[in-house]
């Protein structure tokens, strides 16, 4: 019987050439946009996956971001038994970091300080070396396997020693397995947390004045993490002198525990380059669309065709087939071609995925040797046709077969509404996205564009090691020889959205505070506008360590009147403010601007140069030649400030990006169906044409004719679009800080845009069938 339902599907098909490659192609294209979002939003949520751990691993944050004192590790683990492990991990600042190895020094990216624990926390497999033993003394490394190679090439880099950033021997102690890139945790290289110590020349574990590391806990498999929770903010408060450990009254809770979900896909506590649940549910709504709109397009062409296929139906059911029997028959048919459109939906998606890859900037894969994703594929075929298939397959068969012997069958409106609804659907669903694609390119060159309160243009930075740093004045002397290098400015400048924050009391009330170490060029450089008081002053001895510059949303938040000449005390000693400087902005416009104090330090490690735009190449020459002569053992990795501030915006662009190019493909499928169902629609009503055209009838008016009732749909869709596409794009805004209005024009944009691209996709034919001579007309049938 099977054979029988599969022969006559494929003489179907074979019959029916035009449709059937429609429906195939629909079909395909659909499937392969499915399999091209799925594997991305398949990988985001694989993250983390490969910790042994991963339900038992938090991290510590503060109701302002995630970054806590060096001490708090050792202080929650002494006070809670509970808490099994502590890590404290510092994501070395800066575009990267130099190893130099015997006369070669390599560039690499991601070298994270941590705590020994950290390998029996989280699952950075060893693959050479001792897990225990690995980061316990001060100035140890371990490499991933790429980075080892790289560095050491066929060489045992056990043993081995590394100048890192030309100043300090670290002794690589093992080799970890290549970190996955949807880990909350990127790295390339572990340094041992106790480096610092020397590094830094003062304890750091024992450190309480900035907040500038990660804390992680590792928890028992059974744990209450709300009650640990209250927990850590009783004892955290107990030790700042807010409340004792045995008070049992409510608090209002400072500090959070987060799971690593938190941390991948919250910004304000894990990577911009990473994704948000709300990146990934719209993805996955996205996906489910497309696919949705081909199997509208398979609905539409197959139900249009009913009355081609009643005869077929009457002759059938007089022959003594019952209904049973011939819904298993058109079944048997729509998933034969949904079978063909995943094999050519897995040719398509194959071909297509590194271009994919560049659009996301990703490294996705489809494994073709997993059984579970070849169930996947085999399973989604026989749905995907079940569901395609299904309506036509019970409208089909419900036809009288004397009413079909007759000729009255399928002949009124139940399918032809039915079809308006669905085209109208596909529409509006098409409008939607288009809606959202306008509005995220107009965020996007908001966020571009948007005057940040600082400048951003023709600026660069570099790290600088400790080496560099007391040679920075000589570097400067040299580097503004060049005339394009205008003004140069040292400080401790974390690139955008990386500040770290002073956490403490002012005024009997909790208050963060970022600061930024700078010498008295960074305003110049930056571009930062001064509103009251002075800049520091190289002549003022006093000034140093003592002086801050605030902004004016640091103002609002110490409440102060007449700041200039007023003291805050800090965690880092008393400080003057002697000047006030317009807001500005080194987070990404998700946030809302922080409170910022620019510090008159020395403790930089951080060069910003602001450049002129003119002889570029010439003046990049002469920095990379300069920095050589200053610093011949390392390399120069600087970034300009404007590029620093896109990445963090990735995700968004990343989205934006799977929106856009996948609208284009909903559009595609849209308009394969609608072509479709005008050729169909052409073909039936040849007679009509003809007889119209010999009463008198232009070309104009049947054109007109056959294109107007397209053009009412796509109103309507576009009636039924725009309230949804308003709602769906605010909640999307709101995810900013500082973001656009949606204007009435990218609701007509999309409805002009679509209204073109459905009357081009029915002109052709429609003026084919309108130009046809009227007596070959009446001869068709």
């Amino acid at each position: 019987m099977l054979r029988n339902y599969l022969l006559i599907a494929w003489r179907n098909l074979k019959r029916h050439r035009a449709f059937s490659l429609i429906n195939i192609l629909g079909l395909a294209i659909g499937m392969a946009a499915f399999m091209l979002i799925g594997s991305y939003v398949a990988n985001e949520l694989s993250q983390d996956r490969f910790h042994q751990n991963l339900d038992r691993i938090y991290q510590i944050g503060r109701n302002d971001g995630n970054a806590t004192p060096g001490a708090l590790a050792d202080f929650v683990q002494s006070r809670l038994p509970e808490i099994q492990k502590t890590v404290r991990i510092d994501y070395w600042s800066g575009a990267s970091s130099s190893l130099k190895y015997q006369e070669k020094a390599f560039t690499v990216k991601d070298i994270v300080f941590a705590d020994a624990a950290v390998l029996e926390v989280f699952t950075f497999p060893v693959m050479k070396g001792n897990v225990r033993t690995t980061l316990q003394a001060p100035f140890s490394m371990a490499l991933t396997e790429k980075e080892a190679r790289k560095i050491f090439g066929q060489e045992d880099p056990i043993g081995k020693v590394v100048r890192f950033n030309d100043q300090y021997a670290f002794t690589i102690t093992a080799v970890i397995e290549d970190v996955p890139a949807n880990s909350s945790i990127p790295l390339r290289g572990l340094a041992s947390f106790s480096s610092l110590d020397g590094m830094f020349k003062y304890p750091v574990s024992a450190d309480w004045s900035g907040s500038y590391y990660q804390t992680f806990l590792l928890l028992p498999g059974q744990h209450d993490k709300q009650r640990l929770e209250q927990k850590v903010n009783r004892i955290i408060l107990s030790r700042e002198g807010e409340n004792t450990v045995s008070d049992q009254k409510a608090l209002p809770p400072i500090y959070h525990l987060y799971t690593l979900e938190d941390v991948y896909f919250n910004h304000s506590l894990g990577h911009p380059k990473h994704g948000t649940w709300s990146f990934v549910y719209a993805s996955i709504l996205v996906a489910l669309i497309i696919l949705f709109v081909a199997i509208i397009n398979f609905i539409n062409l197959s139900t249009a065709r009913s009355s081609q296929r009643a005869k077929e139906v009457g002759v059938r059911k007089m022959l003594g087939s019952t209904r049973s029997n011939l819904v298993r028959q058109f079944i048997t048919e729509s998933v034969m071609i949904s079978g063909i459109a995943v094999l050519i939906a897995i040719t398509v998606a194959q071909i297509l995925l590194p271009l994919f890859n560049d659009l996301i900037d990703a490294q996705l894969q489809f494994n073709y040797t997993r059984p579970l994703f070849m169930v996947l594929l085999v399973s989604g075929a026989v749905v995907v046709g079940i569901v395609a298939g299904s309506y036509p397959a019970f409208y089909l068969t419900a036809f009288n077969p004397a009413k079909v012997l007759y000729h009255r069958a399928a002949k009124g409106p139940r399918g032809q509404g039915f079809r308006k609804a669905l085209i109208v659907f596909q529409f509006s669903i098409s409008t939607v996205l288009l809606v959202g694609s306008l509005t995220i390119i107009r965020q996007m060159e908001y966020v571009r564009h948007k005057d940040l309160g600082l400048n951003k243009e023709q600026v660069l930075w570099f790290p600088m090691n400790e080496a560099v740093s007391k040679k920075a004045d000589v570097l400067k002397e040299k580097l503004l020889q060049q005339p394009g290098i205008q003004k140069f400015s040292s400080s401790r400048f974390n690139e955008p959205g990386s500040a770290n924050s002073w956490s403490f009391e002012h005024n009997g009330k909790d208050v963060a505070l970022y600061p930024i170490l700078a010498d008295p060029d960074f305003l110049g450089v930056m571009g930062l506008r001064l509103l009251e008081g002075r800049n520091f002053s190289w002549n003022l001895a006093t000034d140093k360590g003592r002086a801050a510059i605030l902004n004016e949303t640091a103002v609002r938040s110490f409440e102060l009147q007449n700041p200039i000449g007023k003291e805050i005390d800090t965690p880092e000693g008393k400080l003057t403010v002697v000047g006030i400087v317009k807001d500005f902005n080194l987070q990404s416009l998700h946030h809302q601007i922080e409170p910022f104090a620019l510090v008159y330090s020395p403790r930089f490690n951080v060069a910003n140069v602001k450049i002129s735009p003119e002889n570029l190449d010439q003046t990049l020459a002469y920095l990379q030649k300069t920095w050589n002569e200053v610093s011949p053992n390392s390399p120069l990795a600087y970034q300009f400030l404007d590029e620093s501030f896109d990445q963090l915006y990735q995700s968004d662009r990343r989205f934006g990006k799977i929106v856009g190019v996948f609208t284009l493909v909903a559009l595609l499928i849209t308009c394969l169906g609608l072509f479709g169902l005008v050729l169909f629609s052409t073909e039936q009503r040849t007679k009509e044409v003809g007889i119209r055209k010999v009463l008198g009838a232009s070309v104009v008016h049947i054109l007109s004719l056959l294109t107007k009732e397209i053009a009412v749909l796509v109103v309507v869709a576009n009636l039924i679009a725009w309230p949804v596409g308003w709602y769906v794009m605010n909640r999307w805004l709101r995810d900013f800080a500082y973001r656009i209005n949606l204007d009435w024009w990218i609701f007509l944009a999309a409805a002009g845009l679509l209204i073109f691209v459905a009357l081009l996709t029915v002109g052709y034919q429609t003026w084919q069938a309108a130009r046809q001579n009227p007596v070959k007309a009446l001869r068709y049938e």
